[in-house]
């Protein structure tokens, strides 16, 4: 029905507030990333405004109260990740969460639930935060003593609130992916599922 254009290399997007959000990553073009999200009005499906974030935006989700989350990944070395929020009534960066370099994240009943990898120190940390109070719940998701090497995905199911992450171990073997329930405590683990494991579609 209509076609419309938005950045270099969009990345992510969601719909919320009857406008889409594209994260326009400029990830072909290394190290010209871009660093702008798309607002696309849906009604005329025309691109209305462009939003400046940070460097090679990436993932982009919503939460109940219409504010846009998005993880602009920086350059993997000596610009780190970023994390942002959006308010879709004003299309304007309302927060930007200096100390939770997010790569990686999704949202859930109003819960993010948030990863950092770094790639020059091979470490990660795993947490969950309130979309609603803008706080972090807990700095340490994964309560047992399960380890990952290398987070490479989260997903959430969408009915009973199981917790999928994907491990990437090295890249070059055959990762894993791990169920934990919402409480942290690993529920079962695939092995050698396949090379790079990078999405969790969930049957409801």
């Amino acid at each position: 029905e209509a076609i419309t254009t938005v950045g270099r290399n969009p990345d992510g997007i969601t719909a919320v507030n009857g406008k889409l959000y594209v994260s326009n990553s400029g990830g072909l073009d290394i190290p010209n990333y871009d660093n702008t999200v798309s607002v696309v009005d849906l009604a005329s499906f025309k691109e209305i405004k462009k939003i400046t974030v940070g460097m090679n935006p990436f993932r982009l989700q919503s939460d109940s109260q219409g504010d846009v989350y998005v993880v602009s990944r920086g350059n993997n070395s000596t610009i780190k990740s970023t994390w942002s929020r959006i308010s879709s009534q004003t299309d304007e960066v309302v927060q930007i969460f200096d100390n939770l370099p997010v790569v990686n994240f999704t949202i859930h009943n109003d819960t993010a639930y948030l990863y950092n990898f770094d790639y020059v120190k091979s470490t990660y940390w795993i947490k969950t935060f309130d979309c609603r109070t803008e706080q972090l719940i807990s700095d340490n998701f994964i309560t047992d003593s399960t380890m990952l090497e290398s987070p490479f995905s989260i997903t959430v199911h969408p009915t009973n609130g199981n917790v999928y992450l994907t491990d990437a171990k090295n890249y070059t073997v055959k990762g894993d992916l791990l169920c934990f329930s919402r409480k942290g405590k690993l529920l079962y683990k695939i092995a050698s599922i396949g090379l790079n494991p990078n999405s969790v579609t969930p049957n409801p």
